[in-house]
């Protein structure tokens, strides 16, 4: 009798371990994250600390709060002079909101996907409509401004936030 007693603890002890395990997760600092239901999200956490979720019911997915480095592939690109030039590139980007980026894109894999179309199509639209020698020179800097700025007003739909 004592020892099916002590049996009988034991596995409750084992299976309230495991309720608690799975109902508990942690957001750290630099994270943000979406709780899900089946699937369909729920909540949005946004705040560091302990949490609690339904066990075996919600999944949580943690998103970075920093800022996240990008860098496609170069492109060879034609200036408005008849001039080829290899441009590589880089974004840094922030994801501002959570929900909107996991049901848009889902994952930072989506994310990149694309962003190397939309950093590609900006960097064609615009070194297409300068010369080389606005590349060059003291423009340049506006010129990548305006990359920049053409590839975040895109990027909005996607809940990231184009930083450079």
């Amino acid at each position: 009798m004592n020892r099916r007693l002590l049996a009988v603890i034991g596995v409750v002890l084992v299976v309230a371990g495991i309720l608690a395990m799975s109902s508990f997760f942690i957001v750290e600092q630099t994270e943000q994250a979406l709780v899900l239901q089946f699937g369909q999200p729920r909540r949005v956490i946004r705040e560091p600390g302990l949490w609690v979720k339904r066990p075996f019911v919600e999944n949580v997915i943690h998103y970075d709060t920093r800022v996240l480095d990008f860098e496609p592939p170069h492109e060879e690109v034609i200036v408005s002079d008849q001039k080829r030039l290899v441009a590589d590139t880089y974004t840094r980007y922030r994801i501002v909101n959570p929900l909107q980026f996991y049901q848009t894109v889902g994952s930072e894999a989506g994310v990149r996907a694309r962003l190397t179309a939309l950093v590609t199509g900006s960097l064609r639209r615009v070194l297409g409509s300068v010369t080389l020698n606005d590349i060059l020179s003291n423009k340049r800097a506006a010129i990548m401004v305006q990359i920049r700025d053409d590839v975040a007003v895109q990027a909005k739909d996607f809940g990231i936030d184009v930083v450079d």
